[in-house]
């Protein structure tokens, strides 16, 4: 997912990814339209809304998450990727996976 855009050197990183113990990112397929993925570990949704309801969703099991993600309405986006917390990374590691 994303290659050709990794290869001409464009960020396409939307998210920092909501699964349990990822601390990937998550991107658009470029060939699928309204499909995200994380590269990391795999996991897909279906459309921006289903995006959300997992951003919530990790939010109210792992509140420390809400760090990286900025809510405007019912819309979330992430902060800045150079702006992620120092702990952030080994925490996430610390989550149980489902």
């Amino acid at each position: 997912m994303g290659l050709k855009d990794h290869v001409s050197g464009t960020d396409t990183k939307l998210f920092f990814c909501p699964s349990p113990g990822c601390t990937g990112f998550v991107e658009e397929d470029p060939d699928h339209k309204g499909l995200y993925g994380c590269s990391h570990c795999s996991e897909e949704w279906h459309g921006l809304d289903e995006m959300y309801r997992a951003i919530d969703s990790i939010i109210e099991k792992y509140p420390y998450r809400k760090k990286v993600y900025l809510k405007r309405g019912k819309k979330y986006k992430s902060i800045a990727f150079d702006k992620e917390p120092d702990w952030y990374a080994e925490k996430v590691e610390e989550e149980e996976i489902e």
